[in-house]
């Protein structure tokens, strides 16, 4: 028992001093822990489409896991994905997330005509989902860790929003994101 509260604690601990870390900081992070995964992405691509867990990624092209997880990345930096803070996941970041999943698959396919590499006509898709996946995932994760340890206590107030049209819903969203305020139930003049 003392064992798990210890690890609960350490936990706690790392994600605290990594949620107070500097942004550029947690932007770098996020840039190397996709640089080191896109590999192993486009490597399961391979594996599953030719049912082979030996299967070698990119074919014919020397450190080729390495090329797309840099062609990958590079989207992301491009489209600003990596600008957007964790606990903003919003419409503009999957559109951005979209956008720089396209022009990966784009390049992949430019890839595949321009070099020797072997890139067969689905691995750019499988891989354009694959990463969106990641992306999408990831993030998401590491909100949900996040919001539960560094989420306080204290009970949050509970409040009723006047308005029901736009403004009110941009109040909401915004009280979503606060911990000491919950939006409970809208009140409007308008039947």
């Amino acid at each position: 028992i003392i064992n798990l509260k210890y690890k609960k604690l350490l936990v706690k601990s790392i994600i605290l001093s990594l949620a107070a870390k500097p942004r550029l900081f947690k932007q770098s992070f996020l840039v190397a822990l996709d640089l080191c995964i896109f590999p192993l992405l486009i490597w399961l691509c391979y594996a599953l489409r030719q049912f082979d867990l030996t299967a070698q990624a990119v074919p014919n092209l020397s450190f080729g896991p390495v090329f797309v997880s840099i062609i990958a990345t590079a989207a992301l930096f491009t489209t600003g994905v990596y600008r957007f803070i964790v606990r903003t996941f919003n419409e503009a970041f999957f559109a951005r997330l979209a956008f720089a999943t396209a022009l990966t698959v784009i390049a992949l396919y430019a890839l595949a005509y321009t070099t020797t590499a072997f890139i067969p006509m689905s691995i750019p898709l499988m891989f354009g989902f694959t990463m969106f996946a990641w992306v999408w995932f990831s993030r998401g994760l590491i909100r949900f860790l996040v919001r539960a340890y560094t989420h306080t206590d204290i009970p949050r107030k509970r409040v009723a929003i006047y308005g029901a049209g736009y403004a009110g819903q941009q109040v909401a969203a915004t009280l979503q994101r606060s911990d000491e305020h919950l939006a409970v139930f809208f009140i409007d003049d308008n039947p």
